[in-house]
């Protein structure tokens, strides 16, 4: 991969409320050949975000460093903290910002969520948040 410094810069501007609460870069990569996708990933104990930008669109995602496999979408993050504001997907760098500045605000709280003692228990939860949205999305029952 080549390494491209405006999507790179892009991410680690808007990671910054992370970054600023003790999260390290542990990767970063982007490919501007390939629709300009990129990926920056920060960790801080036991919990690491993924911001990603894949065909010009940004995903946020947070998993556990337990099991590097599985990632869940920031936003649903936020809903289990009852975090009542409706963040759109960041489409944009304006929306990346705003939902990357949510989770700086909030880490404290949603970091606890993801200590081995208490991960099953969320795992389950963001589990269930992730069936009702599909259901809401499309119409599954």
């Amino acid at each position: 991969m080549t390494t491209s410094p405006s999507i790179i810069e892009e991410a680690m501007r808007a990671a910054a409320p992370l970054v600023e609460n003790g999260f390290s870069v542990v990767d970063q990569s982007a490919d501007n050949k390939h629709f300009g996708n990129a990926l920056l990933m920060v960790t801080r104990g036991s919990v690491r975000t993924r911001i990603i930008r894949e065909r010009g669109l940004w995903f946020v995602e947070i998993g556990s460093t337990k099991d590097p496999r599985e990632w869940f979408d920031a936003r649903l993050i936020l809903r289990l903290l009852r975090d009542t504001v409706d963040y759109s997907a960041p489409l944009d760098d304006n929306a990346l910002s705003r939902l990357l500045l949510a989770l700086g605000q909030a880490v404290d709280k949603w970091e606890i969520l993801f200590h081995d003692s208490v991960y099953p228990t969320t795992r389950a939860e963001l589990k269930s948040l992730e069936r009702a949205s599909a259901q809401e999305r499309f119409g599954y029952r």
